[in-house]
């Protein structure tokens, strides 16, 4: 080891509260007690299983050739995609065929993205349906639905594409049609013994939120199963959507005590994870349920409680989130979707939504190992994280939640020779990361702000600031 890696390395960043006479506060970060490594492949996205369709004109979202989907999917830095949803066991949606299937894994290999793949389990009464997610074309009648239906996607699957698949989830949600874990269990086993393919692996259960004990009970009673890649269950952190009161709604969002809520879902299932010795991953999770609230999960707010939300779970051990959203190929539908979308389509491909911006701007300062932050006094609009990076860098990353600006002074340790920074706003309505918009081809080119060690930083009301500190 060299005698400057022994120097100790200390990064003080003095806040200083905009009103006059306000205590300053201090955050500091020291990269030798650097700890766990933030996963490579923890910003994800989930969809619904029927988004594999094709549209009316033949068009599919998930294909290779859908070139402005790639690039705001590097841009955004995603790394896992999971498709599921209410419709992976709606009987009246077709499950995708090899065509569908093919196009899917080769826009997932083209992203270099891994993939959780739901397989139906609702053994509901079959239905007529249509092929296409659109409702053209004739309409077929399902084949009674069964575990070697699965096993026979599997082996497709697996025969084809096991490289870029990370595991089978049998069922979306299963305690909407499963009375408890006992029942569901049966029928879980039952399925899954049927796909004997080499190189299965599953995760599950995907529960609502409200039934977050089966996650504990499935790591309890089926963790020891060699074939269980990890626990995955689903989460809407501020609860329905479907509010009135958007101010009321926003300020629950960016309260700090949200992170009372977290906690408690977290306390209900991650030891008994830990426990049997495996992972976790929020494989469907957003702001709000229901397709996110109004005014709140499509607004800036959104994006300041991502970053939080993110950090939030990574330091707590999660392995990943996979916000879900929706999309549909470039032009093909006015733009909309859920409201608490990451991006929805547009003419030439799709505008990022707040959610997005708030996912860039982890992906900026989160790749390497969280390194503990230390505020004092606490300021309660000011959230902080630090992060060791891969490159060398030690990234801080502070959410300004409140409406009050606050000055900052960085005072970095002599270690470091340099420093910059880069900005989430939200100037008269446009949001911007490093003064540039994500455009409608995914590409992004904001850039970062040179510091000296004595500059003073303005982190205006509702920001989230990424400062860079490099040897």
């Amino acid at each position: 080891m060299s005698r400057r890696a022994l120097i100790p390395v200390i990064a003080a960043l003095t806040l200083l509260a905009g009103l006059a006479g306000a205590e300053p506060a201090t955050i500091s970060i020291d990269p030798r007690a650097a700890g766990k490594e933030i996963s490579p492949d923890f910003i994800g996205l989930s969809y619904e299983m029927s988004e594999l369709l094709p549209e009316k004109d033949g068009r599919r979202f998930f294909s290779p050739d859908n070139a402005p989907l790639l690039g705001i999917f590097r841009t955004l830095g995603v790394k896992s995609l999971r498709v599921g949803g209410n419709t992976a066991d709606r009987p009246t949606i077709a499950m995708p065929s090899h065509a569908d299937i093919d196009n899917f894994f080769q826009f997932a290999a083209a992203a270099r993205v891994k993939v959780m793949y739901t397989l139906r389990l609702n053994e509901g009464t079959p239905k007529p349906v249509v092929p296409s997610r659109s409702g053209a074309g004739s309409k077929e009648t399902l084949a009674p639905y069964d575990p070697a239906a699965d096993a026979a996607t599997a082996d497709y699957v697996l025969g084809h594409y096991s490289s870029n698949l990370e595991c089978f989830i049998i069922g979306n949600e299963p305690d909407h049609y499963y009375a408890d874990f006992a029942s569901y269990k049966d029928a879980w086993l039952r399925f899954a013994n049927a796909i004997t393919a080499p190189g299965a692996k599953f995760c599950g259960p995907s529960a609502t939120a409200g039934r977050v004990a089966w996650s504990a009970d499935f790591a309890r009673q089926l963790g020891h199963d060699p074939r269980i890649a990890f626990i995955s269950q689903h989460e809407y952190a501020a609860g329905s959507g479907r509010i009135k009161d958007v101010e009321a709604a926003t300020q629950k969002l960016l309260s700090p005590r949200i992170e009372a809520t977290y906690e408690k879902f977290y306390n209900a299932f991650v030891p008994a994870v830990e426990q049997a010795g495996l992972s976790y991953r929020l494989e469907e999770c957003n702001s709000f349920s229901n397709g996110g609230a109004p005014g709140v999960s499509d607004s800036f707010p959104a994006a300041l409680w991502a970053v939080d939300y993110m950090y939030w779970w990574a330091e707590h051990g999660a392995a990943g989130l996979n916000f879900h959203t929706s999309g549909f190929p470039p032009g093909s539908r006015a733009r909309g979707g859920m409201r608490y979308a990451a991006f929805v389509n547009a003419n030439e491909g799709y505008a990022a939504r707040p959610l997005g911006y708030g996912m860039k701007a982890f992906d900026l300062g989160a790749h390497g190992r969280l390194t503990p932050v230390t505020l004092g006094p606490t300021v309660e609009a000011l959230r902080a994280y630090g992060v060791t990076g891969d490159d060398g860098a030690v990234y801080v990353t502070l959410i300004n939640r409140g409406e009050t600006s606050i000055e900052a002074d960085l005072a970095p340790a002599t270690a470091f020779k340099s420093a910059e920074s880069i900005f989430l706003s939200n100037a008269q309505g446009k949001v911007t990361l490093g003064g540039a918009a994500i455009s409608e081809d995914g590409t992004w080119n904001g850039t970062w702000r040179t510091l000296s060690p004595a500059n003073k930083i303005a982190l205006p009301g509702e920001t989230v600031t990424v400062i860079k500190l490099m040897n």
